[in-house]
């Protein structure tokens, strides 16, 4: 158990050591990852190599006439821009849906007879107006009767009935 940890680790830091040079070069040799990296033989570095890039770990290009590596800037990625495109048009997807959702529970709740008869106090249209009976549900006035505007007491009043179903 603690061996596998330990292999672990030692990958680990390979990769870090790998991810290092891609801040501080364009382009280096395979020898010199390896030996940065701590690997045997430049063999092993381009192993590496090519399973960061199937990982999208980096960005990179191997050369086999001059056996380096060159490390590729996202801007110069041609495939870039479509695949962050892409990213924001779904991210924009996923937000829409959730803003029909909440508009559909809002739709619901404002329809909620529950709702209707606590609010209808607030905005002076009968219900609970003048009775008194706002304040034992939380709600309270002031000096010139009109009720609170955060409506304080209407999450306890719903979050057993309507709020559950949002």
């Amino acid at each position: 158990m603690f061996y596998d940890l330990a292999v672990q680790a030692a990958a680990g830091v390979t990769k870090v050591n790998v991810l290092g040079l891609t801040k501080t070069h364009l382009s280096v040799s395979l020898a010199d990852i390896a030996l940065a990296a701590g690997l045997p033989n430049q063999n092993s570095a381009e192993q590496l190599v090519v399973e960061m890039i199937d990982a999208s770990q980096i960005r990179a290009k191997i050369c086999q006439k001059t056996d380096s590596v060159v490390f590729v800037d996202l801007v110069d990625d041609p495939f870039f821009a479509e695949t962050e495109a892409g990213k924001l048009r779904k991210s924009m997807a996923t937000a829409r849906e959730l803003a029909e959702r909440i508009r559909k529970k809002d739709d619901e709740i404002r329809v909620s007879k529950k709702y209707v008869a606590a609010t209808s106090d607030f905005h002076g249209h009968g219900g609970l107006a003048g009775t008194g009976k706002g304040d034992a549900i939380g709600l309270s006035g002031d000096a010139g009767g009109a009720k609170n505007a955060d409506h304080a007491g209407l999450g306890a009043m719903f979050s057993n009935d309507v709020m559950d179903s949002v």
